[in-house]
């Protein structure tokens, strides 16, 4: 009995995983990575939102005060979060900087 529950539980999570995407597709953007990915490029978080307009979700980052400037390149924080979000589907990424007492 114990065996076919985790079958069956494993086909329905299986299904699910499926209807998520389309084979070739990428996943869309979750709090949960957004939250990965401000981590793993040292922001200072990461959050996503929902437009009426738009079926995807749009990514904020708020990042270190200096974080986004960057003389006569894309800065080093937003070139990074803009390659690990390259992973996910999403609507608009935007950022801004934290105040200075906002930052630990």
């Amino acid at each position: 009995m114990t065996t076919k529950r985790i079958t069956v539980t494993a086909l329905g999570v299986a299904v699910l995983a499926g209807c998520a995407t389309t084979p070739g597709e990428k996943p869309v953007l979750t709090a949960t990575a957004a939250k990965a990915i401000a981590r793993s490029c040292h922001a200072v978080s990461g959050t996503i939102g929902h437009d009426h307009h738009s079926a995807l979700p749009s990514a904020q980052f708020v990042l270190p005060p200096g974080a986004s400037s960057a003389d006569d390149h894309v800065a080093p924080m937003v070139a990074c979060l803009s390659t690990r979000l390259a992973a996910y589907r999403y609507g608009m990424m935007g950022f801004g900087e934290a105040r200075d007492a906002a930052v630990r």
